[in-house]
């Protein structure tokens, strides 16, 4: 509601009405329009398998963070990506950009190659 969206708003948070045109699915090109018309030109993107998959067929990643962890996952998790996922981002145009340390885990950046 109006009086939402104000309390929201004064916290530095925009909310934006977005069509799915009477379906579940988002349209990720109409989503990213509405955020481009709003000024906003960068977006952390944080979610399971499905969303992952749906933002890197859709070509509009450009860069990727991966942090791998040294132990081992509890049950019940879906994994993003198994094994090594140099590969699996390279399908994409996303290519080894930076890998470091964090603790025991490790961070890897990926970024999309220049046209």
């Amino acid at each position: 509601t109006g009086k939402e969206a104000d309390v929201h708003s004064s916290r530095g948070t925009l909310i934006l009405d977005i069509d799915t045109s009477g379906g579940q699915v988002l349209d990720l090109e109409n989503l990213l329009d509405v955020l481009i018309a709003n000024g906003i030109t960068r977006l952390l993107v944080e979610g399971g398998p499905t969303v992952w998959q749906a933002f890197l067929r859709s070509g509009f990643v450009d860069e990727v963070c991966v942090v791998h962890g040294a132990g081992t996952a509890a049950t019940d998790v879906i994994p993003v990506i198994s094994g090594d996922p140099d590969p699996h981002f390279a399908a994409f145009r996303l290519k080894p950009h930076a890998r470091r340390s964090l603790g025991a885990d490790t961070l890897r950046i990926y970024r999309r190659e220049s046209p």
